[in-house]
């Protein structure tokens, strides 16, 4: 069977293709660097890539930046690494690790990282972070959406996100409540909204809060209100129009109209 370098190596078959060198690098030479990486360290996520290693199966090189000293920090992989490392605890021999070389100011190492599509997606908290690292190196907003090739109310939108208070975003990164949800609620009754949204969904025994479980859900009248009026008796007079209806189907469209201006 033939290989991709076997086409290379022929003028007449090279085509349009590029080598992308990655080298095998030893595991001592690797490291992270602290607070450099954009994603919080997901250790199911780190396990199931460590499966993958033992199973043989692909996994993408690591994407490394050589150090003045000779060391190669981690910019995009850190998940891998740590799959890797866990593995060699375990006993398994990993001597060498393949990776990528980068070149770039830190600028371009966050860019990478936050468009990489080799790790786990970001969470919009990890976003909102990495938007307002970028913001601390001095690029505009405008900036940030070509950089990272996202629009401009995307940026904004994460880094009000990043910007809600600790405790809010703690809930957000624990699923209790969604960012989008918890911005919403902060911007109407701060962090004290948020929380009691969440503890009231605890209280009715749900892992997360929902619209629902806060003063924001408006409740649609729904399907059966109209279904209601449509078979309501229509009566004409010279005042206007009438709709007659039984008294249950008057009793359920008083009830719906009750909860709307209860929310």
């Amino acid at each position: 069977m033939t290989t991709i370098s076997q086409l290379y190596k022929k003028p007449e078959t090279r085509g349009e293709i590029k080598v992308n060198k990655s080298f095998m690098v030893p595991i001592e030479k690797l490291f992270i660097e602290d607070g450099f990486n954009v994603r919080d360290l997901d250790y199911e996520h780190a396990a199931s890539i460590g499966q993958a290693y033992r199973a043989g199966d692909h996994v993408p090189p690591l994407v490394v930046q050589v150090q003045p000293d000779g060391r190669m920090k981690i910019i995009d992989g850190h998940h891998r690494y740590h799959a890797i490392v866990s593995l060699i605890e375990t006993g398994l021999e990993f001597p060498r690790v393949q990776c990528e070389s980068f070149n770039g100011a830190e600028a371009e190492q966050l860019s990478y990282m936050i468009k990489s599509s080799q790790g786990r997606n970001l969470s919009a908290v990890e976003r909102g972070m990495a938007y307002k690292r970028l913001e601390s190196h001095g690029f505009t907003r405008d900036e940030i959406s070509t950089k990272v090739g996202r629009s401009r109310a995307d940026i904004i939108h994460h880094i009000d996100i990043a910007d809600l208070p600790n405790e809010t975003r703690q809930q957000i990164k624990a699923g209790e409540v969604s960012a989008s949800l918890a911005h919403e609620l902060h911007n109407t009754g701060g962090a004290e909204a948020v929380t009691k949204a969440v503890n009231g969904a605890k209280a009715n025994g749900k892992a997360k809060a929902t619209r629902k479980d806060t003063s924001l859900w408006k409740p649609s009248i729904g399907k059966s209100v109209v279904v209601r009026l449509a078979e309501a008796r229509i009566e004409k007079s010279d005042d206007g129009v009438s709709l007659n209806v039984s008294h249950d189907d008057w009793q359920f469209i008083k009830d719906a109209i009750s909860k709307l201006g209860n929310h």
